[in-house]
């Protein structure tokens, strides 16, 4: 019985992957009209694809150096866990571009614009386009209509806004815009990429453009794979992957992706000009890894985790792993950020990510999750806030109604190079107490440079607001390094006293929650080119607490080596400091 229930399993996978099909899709050669098995009789529109009867099994490939303009591809059909169907490239040359940017209804009619503000005229649409092109360059969109064509607090002005409440597109033009410029483009769809409550799917090897709400879009959906494609040009997100009270996402993988907005402006105040976060995941995400991959100029968050929704299942179980991520080229940007109710964002791992250049902080909270082996590096203020400072490195905090941010663990994390603290916690006079997370074996270096209106002591390593709903949360075995020499390594900011790492280790008496913390040099290869890596004379070496759950470093290279774990994201690699370790290239001390 078991053999025949087995074999008649065996027959039916094999037999689905026999039937599969491979259909093609040229958007210069192929023909509506041809059948789309081969490339010589290619499709040419994306809405073929849905007119099959789809299979496990089944490949949509598209023609590489391909271009798709103005229609959305949609995904509702599943593959099996066996035999998943694939969308992916077919040829040579670069990758095969869908995008769903394009010219605005309307705007090429000189009767549809009407004389508008502040040398601006006004046209009818009926949502935001997110991002405007005016003859393919972008433009900036103003921060509100009353700033519209007047200089910021840094001399950027913003020449179009979108008013939701009129529904009108306002735009700076010395004439008529129709007669001013050939194209007038946008986002005229909500996504390039939108998956709908689908299974067992592959991406791979597509050059995904604009979008209003997301280059891709995940409403639902489980056990699906986007791997090696090019997301985000032109659009407000990346890739958001979307959960309510109906659907979740489950099993997705994000990984090896370039995730580029293509956003380059420096402005002032009002950090939103129509780009959000470079990976999203809200309300229902379950079991997701967003991995290895470059996320560069997104103006929110690289990757944000929001469980904001009390009667969803949840941002949980999630890993963003091994992900290189950036904001070079704007003013505003948040490297990693998590948040949730209680319960709504737990769970979660984000390990081994390198940040740099961002001018935002980290905002870590939600309910047991593990922040581990990151590190943050060079972040300045923002000009888009000019109430406070915004570049601290970690920040623990109660940033909105019902949020939480307790039993969270931040471990072996490297930040330096900051205008701001290394870590801010603080409750911004919000109901909920920070409590019951673990800061440990982190190093702390260059923090806390040029505070915001010289609010506390340069130097500084953690700034602590603790009698302002801030519990008991367990400080450990860090290190604080001031090139400066400052000494400061927590600023009790209720109490205006600054602490040096032995002040701070006995303020806390016999209550155990703050001990071996300690001051010293890093002593990094090379932090000017951010790398972290320890050499002989670091103070770190073998001065951390042992993690048993923790037996790899950013390197993947073993926890601990020698005599005890270091400090830091990296492990030295040598038994002892003491010993000839020069086959290591990262032992400066050769």
């Amino acid at each position: 019985m078991h053999l025949r229930y087995h074999l008649t399993l065996f027959l039916f996978i094999t037999l689905g992957s026999l039937f599969a099909t491979t259909y093609y899709i040229d958007a210069s050669g192929g023909s509506n009209a041809n059948d789309g098995l081969s490339p010589a009789t290619a499709w040419e529109d994306l809405a073929n694809i849905r007119n099959v009867a789809q299979q496990g099994g089944d490949r949509f490939l598209f023609k590489r150096g391909g271009r798709w303009d103005g229609a959305m591809l949609y995904v509702t059909s599943s593959g099996t866990a066996n035999a998943p169907i694939t969308y992916g490239a077919y040829g040579t040359g670069a990758r095969p571009i869908i995008s769903v940017t394009g010219d605005l209804p309307g705007t090429s009619d000189p009767a549809n614009w009407q004389p508008g503000p502040n040398g601006s005229w006004y046209i009818s649409q009926n949502r935001s386009p997110g991002r405007l092109f005016l003859d393919g360059v972008e433009v900036l969109r103003s921060n509100t209509l009353a700033t519209l064509n007047v200089a910021d607090n840094v001399g950027a002005t913003g020449v179009w806004y979108y008013d939701s409440n009129t529904k009108r597109l306002y735009l700076v033009s010395g004439a008529n815009p129709a007669s001013t410029f050939s194209s007038v483009a946008g986002s005229i769809l909500p996504d390039a990429l939108q998956i709908f409550l689908a299974e067992n799917l592959v991406f791979t090897d597509l050059d995904l453009r604009g979008g209003f709400l997301g280059a891709i879009r995940f409403l639902g959906g489980n056990n699906i794979r986007v791997a090696n494609c090019n997301i985000g040009l032109n659009a407000r997100n990346g890739v958001a992957l979307v959960g309510d009270t109906m659907r979740t996402c489950r099993n997705i993988t994000i990984e090896d992706n370039f995730i580029y907005s293509g956003f380059d402006f420096f402005y002032g105040e009002g950090s939103d000009r129509g780009v959000g976060d470079g990976v999203l995941l809200i309300t229902g995400v379950t079991n997701t890894t967003i991995r290895n991959n470059t996320i560069q100029d997104w103006t929110h968050n690289g990757v944000e985790l929001l469980g904001n929704c009390g009667v969803c299942e949840g941002v949980n179980g999630n890993r963003v792993m091994g992900n290189t991520i950036s904001a070079a080229n704007v003013p505003y940007g948040h490297p990693l950020g998590a948040d949730g109710l209680l319960d709504k964002c737990r769970d979660n791992e984000m390990a081994y990510n390198v940040a740099t250049d961002c001018r935002t902080s980290t905002q870590l909270n939600g309910n047991h999750n593990w922040y581990h082996h990151n590190t943050f590096a060079r972040q300045r203020n923002s000009p888009t806030n000019l109430n406070q400072g915004t570049s601290a490195g970690i920040v623990l905090a109660i940033y909105g109604l019902g949020l939480v941010c307790e039993n969270n663990r931040y471990e072996h994390n490297v930040v330096h190079d900051l205008d701001e603290s290394g870590f801010l916690i603080r409750n911004y006079g919000l109901p909920g107490t920070i409590q019951g997370n673990v800061i440990r074996n982190n190093i702390l270096s260059a923090t806390g440079r040029a505070p915001f209106n010289n609010d506390y002591p340069t130097g500084t390593g953690i700034h602590l607001y603790p009698s302002s709903g801030v519990g008991v949360n367990t400080i450990q075995h860090n290190l604080y390094f001031d090139p400066a020499g400052s000494g400061v390594a927590v600023y009790d900011h209720d109490a205006a006293t600054a602490f040096t790492s032995d002040e701070f280790n006995a303020s806390d008496g016999a209550g155990g929650a703050y001990t071996d913390n300690l001051t010293g040099d890093p002593a990094f290869v090379s932090a000017a080119n951010t790398n972290f890596r320890l050499t002989r004379n670091s103070t770190a070496i073998n001065r951390g607490q042992l993690i048993p759950d923790l037996t790899i470093d950013l390197d993947g290279n073993p926890i601990p080596v020698g005599e005890g774990t270091d400090i830091g994201a990296f492990e030295f690699q040598c038994s002892s400091p003491k010993l000839d370790c020069g086959g290591f290239p990262w032992d400066g001390g050769r």
